[in-house]
């Protein structure tokens, strides 16, 4: 639990999950239902480091506590996830929890690039983010294929059951890592900028130095049910707000 300060009663705590290093295979195969051209090309990815996510979405409460203010559409509800943030916005969130818990801030403000020896928080990158939802599985969803689509409402929200707009995070069930919302509810921003996947086993990927979008992973409340499978992915602009576009942190354990 990150001790953050200033959070109102009833507020979630800020809760971080640490996740072992390993291998998976990354993106959808050729078979899948639902699945988008663009999960093209399955490809083993190894991770080598252990590392921390956010348990939950950053909630409005928190980013409140952190940042002083709240960008979101769907307002004073402390325990829904923080939207209509870009990319930026919570890079900037990043560097001042980081700054506030005594670690090195990652990303100059000036440039935006990424300090990788930095110990502060961060955004996932998008093979941590699709490792950490698999949570060890291969199917379309991290709770089994589901084709006729009879356990999602158990896991996620999305247009089909979210009553059109936000809901507090944590209240559908986990995955088998204790990570909720990984699918539905806000997209997640990651560290990647967007591109086609590459070739042959990977390890540590970090996504192409340059591009013009960053990835977004596991769907919304106003997206299909098929945009919350573990494989899809999807990006915007970094300075995109969006009512259905938020984050979760990441970060690397002291050696």
């Amino acid at each position: 639990t990150v001790p953050l300060s200033g959070l109102p009663a009833g507020a979630k705590p800020l809760e971080m999950v640490l996740i072992h290093a390993g291998t998976f295979t990354m993106g959808s195969p050729a078979d899948e239902r639902s699945r988008y051209p663009w999960e093209w090309l399955p490809h083993q990815v190894t991770l080598s480091h252990d590392f921390y996510i956010g348990q939950y979405e950053v909630t409005q409460a928190q980013w409140e506590a952190v940042m002083e203010s709240n960008p979101s559409h769907f307002h004073d509800k402390p325990n829904h996830p923080v939207e209509q943030v870009t990319w930026l916005d919570c890079a900037a969130f990043c560097n001042r929890l980081s700054e506030r818990e005594g670690l090195t801030p990652v990303y100059d403000e000036t440039t935006w690039e990424t300090n990788w020896n930095s110990n502060g928080y961060r955004l996932p990158t998008e093979a941590e983010w699709e490792y950490a939802c698999r949570a060890g599985t291969t199917t379309r969803y991290y709770w089994g294929d589901d084709p006729a689509y009879a356990q999602i409402n158990d896991y996620a929200w999305y247009n089909g059951n979210s009553g059109g707009g936000l809901n507090p995070v944590g209240l559908k069930l986990p995955n088998a890592w204790g990570l909720f919302d990984m699918s539905g509810n806000v997209w997640e921003w990651c560290f990647d900028w967007y591109a086609d996947y590459p070739e042959g086993p990977v390890i540590d990927p970090l996504g192409p130095d340059k591009g013009t979008a960053h990835v977004r992973r596991g769907g919304s409340w106003g997206y299909y049910a098929k945009g919350c499978r573990s494989a899809a992915r999807a990006s915007y602009s970094p300075n995109y707000r969006l009512e259905s576009l938020g984050f979760r942190l990441a970060l690397v354990p002291e050696k």
